[in-house]
This record gives structure tokens, C-alpha cells and sequence, in this order.
């Protein structure tokens, strides 16, 4: 008799043990952490112009909210304006650093439009902050793993040359053999849009400046 209460006894924890290690493994399937990935679009700009670039947040799942940032070089770029599409979220901040905020996302995909005006020559860069200062909540109210990337914006120097690409005068010397120089003389007279002129020398010139 005892020895059968001592078996039923240990059926009784064999079977708790089992059903404490399935459901151990059913909540890690189902609240497994979801992968989220960040990527910043890049682009090339005039010095004084503003450019657009896009940040994306994609999921195989529904992202239900985040509070993440976006860092940038404020001596480089200024921050003008952004918005997440769909009026999903806020976009906020400035001194190199942009907030993204939202918790009525629920998309699998978001996109957000970032505006700077580029100040000074050269590659800077654009990225999300670190994992640390980024949450994204996916629909189990789940941190998400972030996987993210960052962009680059190009900024050209103007161009220092005028559009203008007409003559403003020509000026014409004739040298002679004996390495003496003088004004030579043309007609008709000078024009910005004249492309043609005639011009006579002496004959012991021997080439013209």
C-alpha cells in the first residue's frame, strides 16, 4: 500500500514537473521577442538647400508603439521639420537630436520624413541612437530587437563660377621680331555676343597675345 502511494505521489510530480516545462516553453514561443529593423535613407544636396530623407521601421509584425531618436550633426545639418506618416506618431527635437514617438502605430511598416538643411560641405552622417536609448513595443507589449543602420547626406560646395560665360572685353597685343609689343587692332568692335573679329598686324609681327 505504501508503495503505491509512493507511486502515485511520484506520477503526481513527474507530471507537475512536465507541465511546468511546457508551459515554461509555450510562454517563450509566444512572447518571444520580435526583430525590428531601422534603416535611414541617404542623399546628396547643395550647400544652403534643404534635403528630404526617409528613417523606415519595419516588422514581420505589428509594431504597437515606440520612443526612439534620431542623432545628426547640428553643425552640419539643421533640423527643419518631420513627420511619421499617417499622423502615426510625433516627431520633435532639434540640437542634433530627433525624438520619434507613438503609441497608435499598429503597422508593420512605418515611415518617417526628416527635413534639414544642409550648412556645410562634406559627408555627414544620420542614425538612430543606441539600442539603450530606443524602445520599440511590439503587439504582445514585447521590447523588440533592433537591428538598425544609419545614412549619409552629401553636401556639394556651390559652384564658384558665374553662369555668365560670355566675354566681358579681348584684349589683343602684337609681338614683333624684336620682342617689342603693342596693341593690335580689331573690328568691329567689341561684343559679348560677337564671335568673330578681323584683325591686321605689320609684317615683322610674329605672334599675337
Amino acid at each position: 500500500m505504501q508503495r503505491e502511494e509512493r507511486l502515485v505521489r511520484l506520477n503526481v510530480i513527474v507530471a507537475i514537473v512536465f507541465a511546468i516545462i511546457c508551459s515554461m516553453a509555450y510562454g517563450i514561443n509566444a512572447y518571444a521577442a520580435s526583430d525590428i529593423n531601422l534603416t535611414i535613407t541617404g542623399g546628396t544636396v547643395e550647400q544652403g538647400k534643404d534635403i528630404t530623407i526617409t528613417a523606415t521601421m519595419s516588422s514581420a509584425v505589428d509594431i504597437w508603439g515606440f520612443d526612439a531618436y534620431i542623432v545628426y550633426d547640428q553643425a552640419n545639418l539643421e533640423f527643419k521639420s518631420g513627420s511619421i506618416a499617417g499622423d502615426a506618431g510625433d516627431v520633435s527635437g532639434g540640437n542634433g537630436r530627433i525624438r520619434l514617438y507613438s503609441d497608435v502605430c499598429q503597422s508593420k511598416s512605418i515611415t518617417v520624413t526628416l527635413v534639414f538643411n544642409a550648412k556645410q560641405p562634406g559627408e555627414h552622417s544620420v542614425a538612430f541612437a543606441s539600442a539603450a536609448e530606443c524602445v520599440f513595443f511590439d503587439e504582445n507589449v514585447e521590447s523588440m530587437n533592433i537591428s538598425a543602420s544609419s545614412g549619409t547626406v552629401k553636401v556639394n560646395a556651390p559652384a564658384l563660377f558665374s553662369s555668365d560665360n560670355t566675354l566681358s572685353i579681348i584684349y589683343a597685343y602684337s609681338v614683333f621680331e624684336n620682342g617689342s609689343t603693342k596693341p593690335a587692332w580689331y573690328w568691329p568692335d567689341f561684343s559679348p555676343e560677337r564671335t568673330s573679329y578681323d584683325l591686321v598686324v605689320e609684317g615683322d609681327v610674329t605672334k599675337l597675345n
